[in-house]
């Protein structure tokens, strides 16, 4: 009967450990991904921002970023957006929307084109928002 049970606990204890080795990371992180960093340096009030990517006019992507408590993104503070790479395409047929929002309300819409994002490494793009922003 001690064997069965330390059998059992052995077995329950190599399946717990093989379920746990796997990284989910490696599924969501590759070199095929694009992070867009979007910092807030404006005086608005806002509690979200929300990009929209169109290629030759047409709509490719819709994305959203908050606080889970709903709090304000602070003037100083940025906001990561993830893309595959397919997505988010920097020719000259590209164009952004970027709204800012206060409780899924759009304050402020700012048209942008590719060439206000500022590319800081493989993969990596960062906007900052100003109240001049052209």
């Amino acid at each position: 009967m001690g064997r069965l049970i330390g059998f059992v606990m052995t077995l329950l204890i190599v399946i717990y450990m093989s379920g746990c080795s796997h990284s989910y990371e490696e599924e969501t992180m590759n070199d095929e991904n694009v992070t867009l960093t979007i910092q807030n340096n404006t005086n608005v009030e806002m509690n979200g921002i929300e990009i929209i990517g169109y290629q030759n006019g047409d709509r490719t992507f819709t994305q959203g970023s908050a606080y889970a408590d709903g709090s304000e993104i602070e003037q100083g503070e940025s906001m990561e957006f993830q893309f595959e790479e397919s997505e988010f395409d920097l020719n000259d047929n590209s164009s952004f929307e970027i709204l800012l929002l206060d409780n899924e309300e759009t304050l402020v819409t700012i048209t942008s084109t590719n060439v206000q994002f500022k590319k800081v490494g493989p993969g990596e793009y960062y906007l900052e928002l100003t109240d001049t922003i052209e």
